[in-house]
Protein backbone atom coordinates (compact mmCIF):
# COMPACT_ATOMS: atom_id res chain seq x y z
CA UNK A 1 0.00 0.00 0.00
CA UNK A 2 2.89 2.40 0.60
CA UNK A 3 3.97 2.46 -3.09
CA UNK A 4 0.40 3.40 -4.09
CA UNK A 5 0.34 6.36 -1.68
CA UNK A 6 3.69 7.65 -2.89
CA UNK A 7 2.72 7.43 -6.54
CA UNK A 8 -0.43 9.55 -6.26
CA UNK A 9 -0.57 13.16 -5.17
CA UNK A 10 -3.20 14.24 -2.73
CA UNK A 11 -5.60 16.56 -4.62
CA UNK A 12 -5.92 18.82 -1.57
CA UNK A 13 -2.16 19.29 -1.40
CA UNK A 14 -2.01 20.15 -5.10
CA UNK A 15 -4.80 22.70 -4.63
CA UNK A 16 -3.07 24.15 -1.56
CA UNK A 17 0.26 24.51 -3.38
CA UNK A 18 -1.53 26.17 -6.31
CA UNK A 19 -3.27 28.66 -4.04
CA UNK A 20 0.00 29.47 -2.27
CA UNK A 21 1.74 30.05 -5.61
CA UNK A 22 -1.08 32.31 -6.78
CA UNK A 23 -0.93 34.31 -3.53
CA UNK A 24 2.85 34.74 -3.85
CA UNK A 25 2.48 35.84 -7.47
CA UNK A 26 -0.22 38.37 -6.52
CA UNK A 27 1.93 39.70 -3.68
CA UNK A 28 4.85 40.11 -6.05
CA UNK A 29 2.78 41.88 -8.70
CA UNK A 30 0.91 44.18 -6.34
CA UNK A 31 3.95 44.75 -4.14
CA UNK A 32 5.95 45.89 -7.15
CA UNK A 33 3.13 48.13 -8.27
CA UNK A 34 2.99 49.72 -4.82
CA UNK A 35 6.72 50.48 -4.97
CA UNK A 36 6.08 52.14 -8.29
CA UNK A 37 3.62 54.95 -8.64
CA UNK A 38 4.59 58.58 -8.34
CA UNK A 39 7.31 58.07 -5.71
CA UNK A 40 8.88 55.23 -7.70
CA UNK A 41 8.71 57.36 -10.83
CA UNK A 42 10.52 60.23 -9.11
CA UNK A 43 13.13 57.85 -7.71
CA UNK A 44 13.72 56.34 -11.15
CA UNK A 45 14.17 59.83 -12.64
CA UNK A 46 16.79 60.49 -9.94
CA UNK A 47 18.52 57.15 -10.52
CA UNK A 48 18.69 57.78 -14.27
CA UNK A 49 20.31 61.17 -13.66
CA UNK A 50 17.27 63.21 -14.71
CA UNK A 51 17.57 65.45 -11.66
CA UNK A 52 15.44 68.38 -12.85
CA UNK A 53 12.61 65.98 -13.71
CA UNK A 54 13.03 64.18 -10.39
CA UNK A 55 12.85 67.51 -8.54
CA UNK A 56 9.62 68.44 -10.34
CA UNK A 57 8.11 65.10 -9.45
CA UNK A 58 9.19 65.29 -5.80
CA UNK A 59 7.83 68.83 -5.43
CA UNK A 60 4.46 67.69 -6.80
CA UNK A 61 4.40 64.84 -4.27
CA UNK A 62 5.20 66.91 -1.19
CA UNK A 63 1.65 67.53 0.02
CA UNK A 64 0.61 63.92 -0.63
CA UNK A 65 3.73 62.57 1.11
CA UNK A 66 2.55 63.90 4.48
CA UNK A 67 -0.06 61.12 4.57
CA UNK A 68 2.33 58.30 3.69
CA UNK A 69 3.58 55.68 6.15
CA UNK A 70 6.80 56.53 7.97
CA UNK A 71 9.17 54.41 5.85
CA UNK A 72 7.79 55.77 2.58
CA UNK A 73 7.95 59.34 3.87
CA UNK A 74 11.57 58.73 4.92
CA UNK A 75 12.44 57.48 1.44
CA UNK A 76 10.76 60.53 -0.07
CA UNK A 77 12.81 62.86 2.14
CA UNK A 78 16.04 61.02 1.33
CA UNK A 79 15.62 61.11 -2.42
CA UNK A 80 14.33 64.66 -2.43
CA UNK A 81 17.41 65.73 -0.50
CA UNK A 82 19.69 63.73 -2.80
CA UNK A 83 18.02 65.33 -5.81
CA UNK A 84 18.60 68.86 -4.51
CA UNK A 85 22.20 67.96 -3.72
CA UNK A 86 22.72 66.55 -7.22
CA UNK A 87 21.43 69.84 -8.61
CA UNK A 88 23.95 71.72 -6.47
CA UNK A 89 21.37 73.22 -4.09
CA UNK A 90 22.86 72.42 -0.68
CA UNK A 91 20.52 74.83 1.12
CA UNK A 92 17.47 72.95 -0.17
CA UNK A 93 19.06 69.52 0.34
CA UNK A 94 19.99 69.95 4.02
CA UNK A 95 16.48 70.09 5.54
CA UNK A 96 15.33 67.08 3.52
CA UNK A 97 18.36 65.04 4.53
CA UNK A 98 17.82 66.07 8.17
CA UNK A 99 14.19 64.97 7.85
CA UNK A 100 15.34 61.63 6.43
CA UNK A 101 17.60 61.15 9.46
CA UNK A 102 14.78 61.98 11.90
CA UNK A 103 12.43 59.54 10.18
CA UNK A 104 15.13 56.86 9.97
CA UNK A 105 15.58 57.08 13.74
CA UNK A 106 11.86 56.37 14.18
CA UNK A 107 11.83 53.43 11.77
CA UNK A 108 14.93 51.28 11.58
CA UNK A 109 13.59 49.53 8.46
CA UNK A 110 13.01 52.74 6.50
CA UNK A 111 16.14 52.37 4.36
CA UNK A 112 18.17 49.65 2.76
CA UNK A 113 21.87 49.45 3.60
CA UNK A 114 22.67 51.25 0.34
CA UNK A 115 20.22 54.05 1.15
CA UNK A 116 21.66 54.45 4.65
CA UNK A 117 25.11 54.81 3.10
CA UNK A 118 23.80 57.36 0.59
CA UNK A 119 22.25 59.36 3.42
CA UNK A 120 25.46 59.30 5.44
CA UNK A 121 27.57 60.39 2.46
CA UNK A 122 25.11 63.13 1.48
CA UNK A 123 25.04 64.57 4.99
CA UNK A 124 28.85 64.58 5.09
CA UNK A 125 28.93 66.39 1.74
CA UNK A 126 26.46 69.02 2.94
CA UNK A 127 28.41 69.48 6.20
CA UNK A 128 31.70 69.95 4.35
CA UNK A 129 30.23 72.41 1.88
CA UNK A 130 28.44 74.59 4.48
Amino acid sequence: MTPFIRSHRCPHRVLFVGVVRLALFAALVFGTAHCGGPLGSAQRAFTKGHYAEAKRRFVRLERRSNDWPLARRARYALYRGLTHLALGDRAAAAPWLDEAVRLKERSRYAFSEEERERLRAARETVAVLR
